[in-house]
């Protein structure tokens, strides 16, 4: 290759290794802990004569995907497709793995705090159990958004060798600034406790989640930190949807649990971010009241003097539940 200055030098590519990354730990002998059996969720609310909270907004979720039928509480209010169904089927016994009903149980998070949106789910582990390899996670993100969606939810970050990060991935979220700049990418920062970075939490143009107590802004011992993490919400013992059966430690579950973790965090600034961008009720019809585009909510969202700011965790958000 011949360089400005005129000189002709030997340029050797670079190969950087092809990271996998794990879907959070939640296993019995991690501080994020296991799941829970929990009580019913009451039902989403109806729609009716105004629009419900995030309206028309499409929030992808990445993950371990759905059933084949999505139980019905969801609604209607979830695609998927026929690659993207979870084998764990809506009914069953265990022994559940520790990221079984994963993708489902994060859905129903989001549509527990964005009634009105519409999640699609898709199924990121093919290659690995509870795993995801930066050449699988890249390509699906560009997908999601060339279908449309306006913020995409990926729980899943790992440390990499030397720090070296995920270079598609990280392409992939580059890219979308230039071909679908309207589009955000929201990452659960991890379970390890620690201030190392995780990936893809820490790359630039993605949204880094951490997690904070339910009843105060402290961080709990699981949730990551440092100055990577842009934003956290409540992460322990939330509640939302499972699957139908027995664990192997015998614990029954009828078809909603509790569990821990950032990457139940993460959802609800997703989930945050489409009611900003569609408020529902009265507001949605007065259009300075709520921002245009998923990017324009979350720059708002971080830009909130409402909101509290807490060194390592960034802003603190809580949003709205509108299922009891």
């Amino acid at each position: 290759r011949r360089f400005p200055s005129g000189v002709e030098r030997e340029v050797t590519p670079r190969v950087y290794p092809d990271v996998a990354i794990p879907l959070q730990y939640h296993a019995d002998w991690h501080p994020a802990g296991p799941r829970k059996p929990a009580k019913k969720l009451g039902k989403l609310p109806r729609r009716r004569l105004f629009p419900l909270p995030g309206h028309k907004v499409r929030v992808g979720v990445l993950d371990t995907g759905m059933p084949a039928a999505p139980m019905g509480w969801f609604d209607g209010r979830c695609e998927s497709g026929p690659d993207d169904v979870d084998p764990l089927g809506s009914g069953g016994t265990g022994p559940f793995t520790p990221t079984d009903a994963h993708g489902r149980f994060i859905a129903g998070i989001v549509l527990q705090h964005a009634p009105g949106a519409k999640v699609i789910a898709r199924r990121l582990r093919d290659s690995f159990d509870a795993w995801v390899t930066d050449s699988d996670l890249a390509p699906a993100i560009v997908d999601l958004a060339d279908e449309g969606v306006d913020i995409i939810n990926v729980s899943a970050s790992g440390t990499t060798h030397d720090q070296t990060g995920l270079g598609a991935t990280q392409a992939a979220v580059e890219g979308l600034r230039k071909t679908h700049p309207h589009v955000v990418v929201v990452v659960a920062a991890g379970n390890s406790g620690i201030d190392a970075k995780f990936y893809p939490a820490s790359l630039t143009n993605v949204i880094s989640v951490g997690a904070v107590n339910e009843n105060d802004n402290g961080r709990p011992e699981f949730s990551n930190f440092g100055e990577w993490v842009n934003a956290s919400a409540p992460g322990v013992e939330v509640h939302s949807i499972f699957v139908e059966g027995d664990d192997a430690e015998s614990k029954h579950f009828e078809g909603f649990a509790t569990w821990t973790g950032t990457s139940f965090a993460a959802p609800k600034v997703a989930a945050e971010i489409a009611v900003r961008v569609s408020p529902g009720g009265w507001r949605q019809y007065i259009p300075f009241l709520h921002a245009k585009t998923a990017f324009e909510a979350a720059f708002r969202l971080f830009g909130d003097p409402k909101l509290p700011w807490v060194r390592g965790s960034g802003k603190i958000v809580r949003p709205k539940s509108y299922v009891s």
